[in-house]
């Protein structure tokens, strides 16, 4: 076996199973959890978020906070329902800070209104998929 392969066993055996499965689904919630964090603690006067009106920027920012926790939690602890209310407070803050960003920035805005909504996109669909293996899970039985 070659150094780069040992390595590579080496680095698999150190990251967790759940990251391992799935690392975007981990990522994803951990970037809001954090991004979520920041817009609630560290507002600065020349950022995007002091142009927004400071009840949109802490509902999205608590919204992210609080979704990306708990959708790692749910995930972690393989608790749907947990999961599952992460992904709706992820897509509530998403549609609050996205209608607020479009209101207060018109057009140059759009380009942060997009990323926002593909976060709240992906964890839309995670949410059908869930939903669909439920069902799927229900006509079976």
């Amino acid at each position: 076996m070659t150094r780069r392969e040992q390595a590579v066993i080496w680095l698999l055996h150190r990251i967790p199973t759940a990251i391992l499965v799935a690392p975007e689904r981990v990522a994803i919630k951990a970037a809001c959890a954090l991004i979520g964090l920041t817009a609630i603690v560290a507002v600065r006067p020349s950022s995007l978020n002091a142009l927004l009106p400071a009840w949109s920027v802490y509902v999205w920012g608590t919204t992210w906070l609080l979704g990306g926790l708990a959708g790692l939690t749910g995930y972690w602890r393989s608790s749907r329902e947990i999961e599952r209310a992460g992904h709706w407070l992820i897509i509530g803050g998403a549609i609050v800070y996205a209608v607020a960003v479009a209101y207060v920035l018109g057009p140059s805005g759009y380009a942060t209104v997009v990323l926002v909504a593909f976060i709240a996109l992906c964890s839309l669909v995670r949410l059908l998929v869930a939903a669909g293996a439920r069902l799927s899970r229900k006509r079976r039985q």
